[in-house]
């Protein structure tokens, strides 16, 4: 999906950076018709793919002893659980 939706992608965040476009007009258009837009599925795709390989190489260079992961503003969030763990 995201081989086959790489020119309008990149058409897309080409117009967003040279500001020929705006965010909203292009989320507009994505979302205008019941069903999703395929490039704004491919873009969601890449996104997780990102996403996981982000946590795949932080995971992979964390020290196995640690079992927190740090969350934005100091909270971290214990491995196996839901909640944030508190601070000391």
């Amino acid at each position: 999906m995201i081989a086959r939706q790489h020119d309008e992608m990149i058409k897309y965040a080409t117009a967003l950076r040279l500001g020929t476009a705006d965010a909203e007009a292009i989320l507009r258009r994505f979302t205008r018709e019941n069903t999703q837009h395929p490039t704004y599925k491919a873009l969601l795709e890449l996104g997780k793919a990102v996403k996981t390989a982000f946590l795949a190489r932080y995971l992979a260079e964390t020290d196995e002893t640690s079992s927190t992961l740090p969350i934005s503003r100091g909270r971290e969030v214990r491995l196996g659980s839901r909640m944030p763990a508190r601070r000391r």
